[in-house]
């Protein structure tokens, strides 16, 4: 590396190295810019941003002034230099710490984290950049390489990085980020200072003011001893730090070693079950030394904790450690080829196909059936269940109709679904409805019920509501009709009142009731009351449940009784079989 310089190219090199080392407000300028550029390149995670930042850093300069000034022996040099390194460090922390503090939603990128874990290999980079960029300041020829240099070493960035995780209160990756800078710092002065030894610098420089500066008659222990008093405490710092990194390197190859056993072991036990694939390990240690192991597997079934207990004991012997704990997180995955699902155990097969099996049959069931239920004018099926015994497959079909299905009809469906499962025996629960429009009863067979007798019974139920309402408002004192519900045969015409009122009815009143129904509607009538008492009054008396509703859609403060359910009479529900049922 020796390069025969001039004592004119000598002392123009060290004159600008000077003016490069002072603290003057042009290079302060620089450092901040840097600063910030590094800073919001780092929170952006952009590496071209980055590297732009290490382009305008100054702090290089500095840093090979120290180096000059510990060979030539220049106080002053030393002085300014290190002045210029310690404003421009703090002033580079500073400004990350703004930067994170004040910028909304900061997280650490990889750009952050790349610098808060420093390794030896950063030092050997570091020594080269230092000897390169020394290097191309005493060779005029090279000169132009000083900018690649600086991208090759990193400054600013680790310091830009440790102001960003101090605002972020992450001391341990601040003190990463800090320790990078210090090693780039001391591998480049070191560096430096062997380049402006071997390139002649040391005969050249003699200072008059200080007798043991070195002169060309210096005897080789007199030089020895000075250079080491000069050198020594930067030669020993830069020991203890790689020491330190070397520490690091040891633990994250460990730590990596064991992430590739984790990985090895578990992809070995999971290849013993069919269709399960390792996504993802992850282990952390406790601080009771537990290592406490996730993995992600993509499984047709989830783990039981018996097979995980199983892949624990492996685990711990393939690795020779009982501290770990495993944790399987099963994500279930669905594998399927043309022919259908894969990867599934001979239950879970076995399980799905009797799944499927039963909902064709109960589709092709209920197809029959709505086929057989559309000759029912009104009826439409509303569920299906299907309950086996003793090898009899018993459907119980629920049909909203508005006339029961008799046994004999029930027999012919039957008859029809056996075509699908000759041991079906079916039952259906009719459920009466009656719909009507303003003229008349629908889906009443035109057979049974002529249009004459579906109006009669239209006006025989308006006439039971008049008389019930004026009966009950004339007998009893703030008693109201809520609904009434009747039943006409050929001997008896039974009618169910349900009033509210103030107290309950009394047979006397009840009496009174049903004698004005006989004379004004039916003589069969048979009357039954079902009282539920209470009633709303104000300062005029007893109010009707109307007037009562008129006032609470005002939304004002009234309370009114809660809603009484009206009874479902026995006889509005039949269950029909085929077989003949009972007489009641």
């Amino acid at each position: 590396m020796r390069h025969s310089l001039t004592d004119e190219q000598k002392e123009q090199i060290y004159e600008t190295i000077s003016q490069g080392s002072e603290p003057r407000l042009s290079f302060y300028i620089l450092v901040i810019l840097s600063t910030i550029i590094a800073a919001y390149g780092l929170i952006a995670n952009s590496t071209a941003v980055v590297i732009g930042a290490m382009i305008v850093a100054p702090l290089m300069t500095p840093i090979v002034g120290m180096a000059l000034s510990l060979v030539s022996g220049d106080g002053h040099l030393f002085r300014a230099a290190t002045i210029s390194e310690i404003v421009g460090v703090i002033c580079s922390i500073g400004l990350g710490y703004l930067a994170g503090d004040v910028t909304f939603g900061v997280e650490l990128s990889s750009e952050i984290l790349a610098r808060t874990q420093p390794l030896p290999y950063d030092i050997l980079v570091a020594i080269a950049a230092g000897l390169a960029g020394a290097y191309s300041l005493v060779n005029p020829r090279i000169n132009a390489a000083l900018a690649g240099v600086a991208i090759a070493v990193s400054l600013v960035p680790p310091l830009a990085a440790t102001g960003i995780c101090l605002s972020l209160a992450r001391y341990d990756l601040a003190l990463g980020a800090f320790l990078l800078f210090f090693a780039n710092f001391l591998a480049i002065q070191l560096a430096s200072v062997f380049v402006f030894i071997s390139t002649g610098f040391v005969d050249y420089f003699h200072h008059k003011e200080n007798e043991l500066l070195l002169t060309k008659t210096t005897s080789t222990w007199k030089l020895v001893f000075i250079f080491s008093k000069r050198f020594l405490p930067s030669i020993i710092l830069l020991g203890l730090v790689t020491f330190h990194l070397s520490q690091s390197l040891i633990k994250l190859v460990n730590k990596k070693e064991f992430q590739q056993q984790l990985e090895a072991t578990f992809k070995e036990e999971l290849q013993k079950r069919t269709g399960a694939r390792l996504t993802e390990v992850n282990y952390k240690t406790a601080p009771d030394g537990k290592i406490n192991t996730i993995a992600v597997v993509m499984t047709p079934q989830e783990f039981t904790p018996i097979e995980i207990d199983k892949i624990e004991e492996r685990v711990q012997l393939a690795l020779h450690n009982e501290n770990i704990n495993v944790v399987i997180r099963s994500i279930i995955s669905k594998d399927a080829d043309k022919d259908g699902a894969i990867f599934l155990l001979d239950e879970e097969k076995l399980k799905r196909l009797h799944e499927s099996e039963e909902a064709n049959f109960l589709n092709d069931i209920t197809q029959a059936l709505n086929k057989s239920l559309a000759s029912f004018a009104g009826a439409y099926l509303n569920e299906i269940r299907r309950e086996d015994n003793d090898g009899i497959k018993t459907i119980i079909a629920i049909v909203r109709t508005p006339i029961a299905i008799t046994p004999t009809q029930v027999k012919a469906i039957e008859t029809l679904l056996q075509t699908i499962d000759m041991n079906i025996h079916l039952v259906i629960r009719s459920i009466l409805t009656r719909d009507a429009d303003g003229t008349r009863y629908l889906y009443q067979p035109t057979e049974d019920i002529t249009l004459a007798q579906q109006k009669a019974e239209l006006d025989l139920r308006k006439k039971l509501e008049e008389v019930l309402k004026t009966s009950v408002r004339k007998n009893v004192k703030g008693g109201a009709l809520l609904d009434f519900q009747y039943n006409t045969s050929d001997d008896t015409s039974d009618v169910l009142a349900v009033v509210q009122t103030p107290q309950n009815f009394s047979n006397k009143q009840v009496k009174i009731i049903q004698a004005q129904l006989q004379n004004e509607v039916d003589k069969r009538i048979k009357l039954v009351v079902r009282s539920i008492v209470g009633t709303d009054m104000d300062e005029n008396g007893f109010m009707i449940p109307e007037e009562s509703a008129a006032i609470s859609s005002t939304n004002s403060p009234v309370i009114t009784p809660p809603p009484t359910a009206l009874p479902t009479p026995e006889e509005l529900t039949t269950d029909a079989t085929s077989r003949q049922p009972e007489q009641q």
